[in-house]
């Protein structure tokens, strides 16, 4: 088996070759971020940490690295756009923020013929998206760790930059969602395209997908910006009924408006019993969603190997009401959070000189803000 990202630094040579002290032991990982953690003190150890994970990336066939600033070092920030910390905002309040921002500078937007471009710019300016900031530059990601007054430790986060061309069109789709105000009165097959397209969902979105936005304005440009895109969890209700209907069965043949049959329920006993599923019983995954269809030979198979005209009324509404998107953002599994990062730690106390070596260099708020704002501050703080 293959080492992944994190095993593969935490083995290579330049990485075990340094001093005791940048590496930090696995029993002082944060719970949230279990996985190969360094510790630096000064912008040059910075440097020449990320030279190494650098040759690192290259030699095993990673290529880029994409890397990203938390002033708080602790799982208070956690690998979550804004919207996903906050679920209550992204039904109805998504549609609403893009809508009003759209009407009100419209000429901000001119030219913008594609959802993530679009969700891109709102998000350098400030609008909660689901989409979160990462740079391939890294010292752009240590300036973001460290600018905040904060008396906190800072981290950044490290890990290969997976953008391809080939999940562009997922991308979009999952950057649309933003159209639909109300998850409950539309039907998957509206939002995503049926069962294939169900299929495609769950394998692109087992990890959150990369993707580079077009350098349309200076912000993004000089934070030589990328992006991690994250999806709206999918649902198999049926599944969930029967998982919860042991303690309430009543409530939840309310909350969903439909029952199932006492072969289903036999059926969903005989799956929870097996390996592995049991946690992608609610939300679909590329992994639960071949085993959830496919137990479902006799009701499914006609319908996936014919085309969506051929399906009749009545299977569609079955498959309206059995899989759902849900205001919920699918989060990074731990797995993933294992094994694809990597964290650099830097301590409260040396923030400051950071921040000062930086400006030295050009990385100031300056050059990470380039509007004419920020650079009268930057002026203004030279002198005062």
């Amino acid at each position: 088996m293959n080492d992944s990202y994190s095993q593969k630094v935490a083995h290579s040579r330049k990485i075990r070759s340094l001093s005791d002290k940048f590496i930090v032991p696995k029993s002082a990982w944060d719970p949230y971020y279990q996985h190969f953690t360094i510790r630096i003190n000064t912008l040059s150890e910075f440097i020449d940490i990320i030279g190494r994970l650098s040759e690192i990336a290259k030699t095993s066939l990673y290529g880029k690295l994409t890397f990203r600033g938390h002033s708080d070092a602790s799982s208070n920030y956690k690998l979550i756009p804004v919207i996903g910390r906050k679920p209550h905002i992204i039904e109805f309040s998504e549609n609403n923020m893009v809508t009003e921002m759209l009407t009100l500078r419209p000429e901000e937007f001119e030219g913008i013929k594609t959802d993530f471009d679009l969700l891109s710019k709102l998000q350098h300016f400030g609008l909660p998206t689901r989409i979160l900031d990462f740079t391939y530059n890294p010292l752009i990601a240590l300036y973001f760790a460290c600018c905040s007054e904060k008396r906190t430790d800072s981290r950044v986060i490290c890990t290969p930059d997976t953008s391809d061309t080939s999940t562009m069109s997922m991308v979009e789709r999952i950057c649309g969602l933003y159209r639909y105000s109300d998850y409950n009165s539309t039907s998957l097959d509206q939002i995503i395209g049926g069962v294939s397209q169900l299929r495609r969902y769950a394998q692109y979105t087992r990890y959150a997908l990369m993707a580079k936005p077009k350098y349309s304005n200076d912000r993004i440009k000089h934070q030589s910006a990328v992006f991690m895109v994250f999806p709206n969890a999918i649902c198999d209700f049926r599944s969930r009924m029967v998982v919860l209907g042991r303690e309430n069965e009543n409530e939840e043949k309310y909350r969903f408006h439909f029952t199932i049959s006492e072969e289903e329920k036999r059926r969903l006993e005989y799956i929870r019993k097996e390996p592995n599923i049991y946690e992608g019983y609610y939300y679909v995954t590329s992994e639960s969603i071949g085993k959830l269809l496919d137990y479902y030979e006799e009701e499914y198979d006609d319908f996936i190997n014919k085309t969506s005209s051929d399906v009749s009324e009545s299977y569609s509404f079955i498959f309206r009401n059995r899989f759902s998107i849900v205001n919920e953002i699918q989060e990074l599994s731990d797995d993933i959070i294992s094994n694809s990062f990597i964290s650099i730690l830097i301590e409260s106390k040396n923030r400051k000189k950071i921040i000062q070596d930086l400006a030295t260099i050009g990385i100031d708020k300056a050059f990470v803000f380039p509007e004419l704002e920020y650079t009268a501050e930057t002026v203004k703080n030279n002198y005062f």
